[in-house]
């Protein structure tokens, strides 16, 4: 089964739809780092210094390296691998609809792909940016849906602590088994125990699972308008069987969860699954969307689909074979209907219905020895036979036959998609008229995939031609081509001049052009030749020229060393009278003239004058560049914003930052200053959403409010101030305080450390603060009153904030935010707790032991060394908690009962393995090996 799931893997990675994903850099680990090579020259586009680099998403890649410290560090490269958003040591997640999540500290915050910060870093938890919504948690881990502007929609309750991804405009929300949010939770293992519910883009409850049936504890994310939910037993009990079924966006249970199993295929069909006890083998069916069954559960496999089609796997009684009912394979179209049945070996199905069939041949070579190799049969989808050859490749729209042997350049060679070339014959069998086609072709312009219908330009020697509808080679040939794009047009090349041409191949304009931009998304220009083909991917020899945004039938062109923009018939549009066409949209044109850039209408009228050394517009405002200093225009000319600062930054939430003299300060859309620019640093995220903006000044931090209005001097050593707090965090000469929303003192600037106790239910607001006077803890109020008196030589939170570790005089013990002692100070040292209301390591004596939450002492201090108790599962999925404890020398495992189940006979115990059927690796007498929880060597039964 592992042979044949990498073979389908192998197929589908030969029939990949974009050569745009073929043509994108790819990491290369030389031992020791990564770099990023470029696909088609395999240079080198970065150094080796890379960590990690991950794939492209949204255009950059994350990659990993160590700062000069040996830290490690985070930074986003793009297809040319720069470096676009530089490293930093604070954690970065994939991009995920241009925007990504950035940890800095423990705090949660997003940027955009030019590295701004679009939420600052100020929640606990965060998920990728979905459907225009952001998911987090506050720092009073509640959980809140803001929207793509920065707005919120919905707080919940305090007790719901999970949250998933939007999908379909839902969103799932409930009380989880654990406090986890996003990247961990979506496992059928992980049970949500309490309220479990769909709620809709404004955060409004719309789907309540328990009323549908009490016993779900599983549901997934919506797929093609349903939902996967279920039951999930982790005891195994007979008479709660684990079961699944399917919910519309109603809350409609269209299919009822009778089921072991229940998947989406990537058609977006749904797998079912039962288990039958008397063979104890799963078999498989398929639904549709709507809950009806299209094939029953009688089948060893369904693949998921290719294209159109699908195959199934299904015993088959045969009595020529050494198994009487071995698994056969058909192929069946995504609605199920079967159009194959299951008599073959094996198949690799093509995404056009036809398909190949492997059969294994016997030979005897000259020293008797017995050889078996493959030969693959090319057959339609009503099963004719075409072609037979050793060696055969699945492509787009082709099958390619190799007569040789297998090209080994490392590209992933798509016919169709971009240029190839291959040392051996080949042959394109057209899967239209089943045809093949055996001459060498020397090159293919590039182009999107192929569909019927279209027209290809290839290259046989010198001469550029067309292969028609039927893949049949045109007459007429050129000295270059281009494909035909959307608007089914092409440009061709004869006697040195360029020209357009119609599906017909009928010159719509005369061979008069130096140049002509196919009207393509990308283009590359090629100085050398002075033309223009499609760009898919990086490349660094070339200059991108954007031109998608021009009204369809229309080419930027050269003529006499000039550019201008014409037609489909060759009317001048834009007269040649430009150096360079930077850009070209559909009502301006940005153009270049004695090395200036300016902006025009499509008539030439003149916009913005050409004077400018760059040019960018963004919402109908250029952005200029003058004697080294940024504006703004509007496109009739006005100035907006004076050509003073360094650097002008893309508008945000309606303000623009500005940068002059390496001070931030920021204007409205509309040019008006609100924050001269004269600080350091600027925490903006959203003034509508932000009550407080943190801003830095000759290295000391301040705060203004959402209306720009200066609410704390910057003179505080640092400030920590979010919505929802109406308290503002404060430190100056190494003391903190708190303040309140209006800027005055509640909690005085006196004490070495804060930190929260408690917090009310409703907001992040403290209630009870532990705080550190003159190297004495205590306890306060939230107006500096003490409840608790400065007398202990040590305070540390414990991990549910509620509680206290407290000292005196080396010896330690725990307290509640009351006072209340629940552990006396009696102990050399307190261990953690992994787990809420588990058993805590103590230390008396020199020896190590185990309490309860009550404080109560239920394993002994007998152990040298102790590790915190650690939780697993059993065969039977029932959860079971170790701890790895030492006596004398020697470490060993014991359970909650202070029991050994593994005898302390090792020199080092690693952890605990997430269940007890897996080995626990340990080291004896200076060599490692594996053990079972019974600490005999494991054998893997």
């Amino acid at each position: 089964m592992k042979l044949r799931m990498l073979q389908l893997c192998l197929v589908w990675l030969c029939i990949l739809p974009t050569a745009q994903a073929q043509k994108m850099p790819f990491p290369q680990y030389n031992g020791e780092k990564f770099a990023l090579l470029d696909a088609q020259t395999f240079k080198p586009l970065t150094p080796y210094k890379y960590e990690s680099i991950g794939t492209f998403k949204d255009g950059l890649a994350l990659s990993t390296s160590r700062s000069e410290a040996g830290k490690l560090q985070y930074s986003f490269l793009n297809p040319q691998g720069k470096e676009v958003i530089a490293p930093t040591p604070n954690r970065m997640y994939e991009f995920s609809e241009g925007k990504a999540r950035i940890k800095n500290g423990d705090r949660f915050g997003y940027i955009d792909t030019q590295g701004k910060a679009i939420l600052p870093a100020s929640y606990v938890k965060a998920q990728d940016y979905r459907e225009g919504r952001f998911v987090v948690k506050d720092a009073d881990l509640r959980v809140m849906i803001i929207d793509e502007k920065g707005n919120l929609l919905q707080r919940f309750d305090s007790d719901i602590n999970y949250i998933r991804d939007y999908r379909e405009g839902l969103i799932l929300a409930g009380v989880h088994e654990n406090e986890e949010m996003g990247d961990a939770v979506d496992e059928p293992y992980n049970r949500i125990t309490g309220e479990f519910n769909f709620y809709d883009k404004q955060g409004k409850k719309v789907i309540d699972l328990k009323k549908i049936n009490e016993k779900i504890n599983y549901a997934s994310d919506f797929k093609n308008g349903v939902a996967i939910v279920g039951f999930f037993n982790r005891a195994y009990e007979p008479e709660n069987p684990t079961v699944y079924g399917l919910i519309d966006h109603k809350g409609t249970l269209i299919l009822p969860m009778i089921y072991n199993f229940v998947e989406f295929d990537k058609a977006g069909y749904i797998k079912l699954q039962t288990y039958s006890q008397s063979t104890y083998q799963n078999f498989y069916g398929l639904a549709d969307n709507k809950g009806k069954i299209l094939m029953r559960c009688e089948y060893t496999m369904i693949f998921d689909p290719i294209g159109e089609y699908r195959l199934f796997q299904k015993k088959v009684e045969n009595p020529n074979e050494m198994e009487q009912f071995p698994d056969r394979y058909g192929i069946a179209r995504l609605n199920g209907d079967i159009l194959i049945e299951a008599n073959h070996k094996d198949i690799y199905l093509h995404r056009s219905g036809d398909f190949m069939t492997l059969d294994s041949l016997v030979t005897i070579d000259k020293t008797d020895y017995q050889q078996t190799t493959n030969l693959y049969s090319y057959h339609t989808a009503a099963g004719k036979t075409i072609h037979r050859s050793q060696e055969m490749r699945v492509y787009n729209n082709y099958f390619e036959i190799l007569e040789g042997d297998n090209v080994s350049d490392g590209h992933e060679h798509r016919v169709g998609d971009v240029p190839f070339e291959y040392a051996d014959k080949l042959a394109l069998l057209n899967l239209e008229k089943h045809e093949l086609h055996t001459k060498l072709v020397d090159d293919i312009a590039p182009f999107r995939t192929i569909v019927k219908g279209d027209k290809v330009a290839i290259r046989e020697g010198k001469n550029w031609l067309y292969l028609d509808e039927n893949f049949e080679r045109t007459s007429q040939t050129y000295e270059g081509a281009s494909n035909f794009g959307e608007n089914e047009y092409a440009t061709v090349k004869k006697g040195g001049k360029w020209a357009v041409i119609n599906k017909m191949g009928v010159e719509v304009t005369p061979y008069a052009f130096d140049s002509i931009v196919p009207n393509v998304t990308r283009i590359k220009f090629n100085k050398a030749s002075n033309e223009f083909s499609a760009m898919y991917g990086a490349d660094l020899l070339y200059e991108v020229l954007r031109s998608s945004f021009l009204p369809s039938g229309n080419f930027v062109a050269q003529k006499n060393k000039m550019w201008g923009i014409i037609n489909w018939d060759g009317q001048v549009i834009l007269p040649f009278q430009y150096e360079q066409i930077q850009d070209a949209f559909y009502n301006y044109v940005i153009i270049s003239k004695a090395g200036k850039l300016g902006i025009v209408d499509f008539a030439g009228k003149e916009l913005v004058p050409a004077k400018y050394s760059n040019i960018k517009v963004v919402n109908d405002l250029a952005y200029v560049r003058e004697n080294g200093k940024e504006g703004l225009l509007d496109l009739q000319n006005n100035v907006v914003v004076p050509a003073e600062y360094d650097t002008i930054f893309e508008p945000n939430q309606n303000f623009i930052k500005v940068v002059k003299g390496k001070k931030i300060g920021y204007l409205t859309y509309q040019g008006k200053e609100v924050l001269p620019a004269v600080y350091d640093a600027v925490n903006l995220y959203n003034p509508q959403y932000q009550l407080f903006i943190t801003v830095v000044k000759d290295g000391k931090m301040g705060v203004v409010n959402s209306e720009f209005k200066p609410l704390l001097p910057c003179e505080y050593d640092s400030v920590f101030a979010e919505t929802y707090q109406k308290y503002i965090w404060v430190k100056k000469n190494g003391l903190q305080g708190l303040l309140d929303d209006k800027g005055k003192v509640v909690v005085p600037i006196q004490y070495q450390y804060i930190d929260n106790l408690e917090k009310d239910n409703y907001s992040n607001n403290p209630r009870i603060l532990l705080a550190q006077l003159k190297n004495k803890w205590g306890i306060l109020d939230t107006i500096g009153k003490p409840i608790i008196p400065f007398e202990y030589d040590y305070m540390k939170l414990d991990y549910s904030r509620q509680r206290v570790v407290i000292g005196k005089k080396n010896k330690f013990g725990m307290m509640r935010s009351d006072g209340k002692i629940v552990i006396p100070i009696k102990y050399d040292e307190l261990g953690t707790v992994e787990y809420q209301n588990h058993l805590m390591g103590i230390k008396k004596k020199g020896k190590w032991g185990f309490i309860n939450s009550a404080g109560k002492e239920v394993i002994p201090a007998t152990f040298d060394d102790a590790k915190a108790f650690a939780q697993t599962s059993n065969e039977q999925n029932n959860l079971l908690y170790f701890a790895i404890v030492k006596k004398g020398k020697y470490w060993g495992i014991i359970n909650e009962a202070g029991k050994a189940v593994v005898p302390f006979a090792f020199d080092q115990i690693d952890y605990i393995p997430y269940n007890t059927l897996q080995p626990i690796q340990v080291t004896r007498n200076g060599v490692s090996e594996s053990i079972n929880f019974k600490g005999e060597p494991y054998t893997g039964e």
